[in-house]
């Protein structure tokens, strides 16, 4: 990215602290911005071994692909499904990193763009319980790939809530609902964690 590429990334910036809309094309020399520093970090972590610095390669993917989801006008729905890819990437990257902080500080952030993602506003209902439920594979993934059982907290979190939103999908909501509908609807999950954890 040339010098004033970068520079003319600034009227985004002016924007944002000034609490103005921001253009999409604004967003879009944002996007190339952080795009360009998370390359130049990338190439540096790697090249002077400092696998430390590759929080920064990290943190820069997802400002990127928030940036680009905006510049590109894509829809809330879109950004969600990003963040998830995301955070599952970083999950998965994680593995190569076992002892190490980097390994402690990817799961972190795939947890948080995880929570992110199942909590941004999307459009099709059925979206919702696909990512929430995706989000819980993540957890235990996490868990179990890191030996580290505490990660199926925020994996049974995101079940629960993605259970909710399953059964709003696939079951019509009764004509007077009240609390004695959730009960209903949660009432097999407490026997299926039983199970689980027997399994486990």
């Amino acid at each position: 990215m040339t010098t004033g590429g970068a520079w003319r990334a600034y009227p985004a910036i002016n924007e944002l602290i000034n609490n103005q809309a921001v253009s999409q094309q604004s967003y879009g020399y944002l996007a190339a911005t952080f795009a360009a520093l998370t390359v130049a970090y990338g190439i540096y972590s790697l090249l002077s071994k400092r696998v430390w610095m590759q929080w920064t390669v990290a943190i820069g993917v997802t400002l990127t692909t928030i940036t680009i989801n905006q510049a590109l006008n894509l829809s809330m729905s879109a950004l969600a499904v990003e963040l998830l890819v995301l955070a599952i990437g970083k999950a998965l990257a994680a593995r190569f990193y076992r002892g190490t902080r980097m390994h402690t500080f990817l799961y972190v952030t795939a947890a948080v763009q995880a929570v992110i993602a199942g909590a941004i506003p999307v459009e099709q209902d059925w979206l919702r319980p696909v990512i929430l439920l995706a989000a819980g594979l993540m957890g235990t993934f996490m868990a179990v790939d890191s030996d580290t059982p505490e990660w199926l907290y925020l994996a049974t979190g995101f079940y629960t809530y993605g259970w909710y939103w399953l059964l709003k999908v696939v079951v019509p909501p009764p004509p007077n609902p009240g609390p004695s509908t959730l009960v209903l609807m949660f009432s097999p999950l407490p026997v299926i964690y039983t199970g689980v954890a027997l399994m486990l």
